[in-house]
């Protein structure tokens, strides 16, 4: 549990460590590559140096963007799940109106968040308010699928992926037995 979390709630943030260790387990298989390319092609070791550097520079955007968010995106609570807004407010939704609340992704994990009631959100949103919360400025919430679908990428998550599916999984089956959330 992060500091000032109550003992009914679990803060989730982003670690720039974890980040920087995403970008660098998809880049570091080029590589193997480019050695391959320099020994086939009979060049000099540093030829392909430019295009590595070119591939390195073009993975800062995404490193920079997602290391800046020092907000925490999600907020897990005994009642209620708490999104951040790319504003900076919160987004609280209560667990029995929520349709799906789940992790998805092997690779690149994202949260998909599906309100069955949009209405009853803290701050009430409608239909095409959703679509404006995806396309303001970078960080927290990630894309939209369906007019209440809500996707919030995971890359770097603190204290973990896994952590949070447990605690999704224990809260919404409470929600479906009726019996309150531990």
């Amino acid at each position: 549990m992060a500091t000032g979390a109550t003992p009914d709630e679990v803060r989730f943030g982003r670690s720039r460590a974890r980040v920087l260790r995403h970008y660098a387990i998809w880049t570091l298989p080029a590589l193997p590559v480019f050695a391959v390319l320099t020994v086939v092609f009979d060049t000099a070791w540093y030829s392909p140096l430019p295009y590595l550097l070119l591939m390195l520079f073009s993975l800062a955007g995404p490193y920079a963007r997602l290391s800046r968010e020092n907000g925490l995106p999600l907020v897990v609570g005994r009642d209620e799940l708490r999104l951040t807004r790319r504003d900076g407010t919160e987004l609280a939704v209560d667990w029995a109106d929520l349709a799906v609340a789940e992790v998805r992704g092997r690779l690149h994990h994202l949260l998909v968040v599906e309100v069955a009631a949009p209405e009853r959100t803290r701050p009430p949103l409608g239909r095409w308010e959703w679509a404006r919360l995806v396309a303001q400025g970078n960080g927290g919430l990630s894309g939209i699928q369906r007019p209440h679908e809500i996707h919030v990428s995971l890359t770097g998550l603190e204290p973990g992926v896994d952590r949070l599916r447990e605690l999704l999984a224990a809260r919404t089956d409470a929600v479906a037995d009726g019996t309150p959330a531990a």
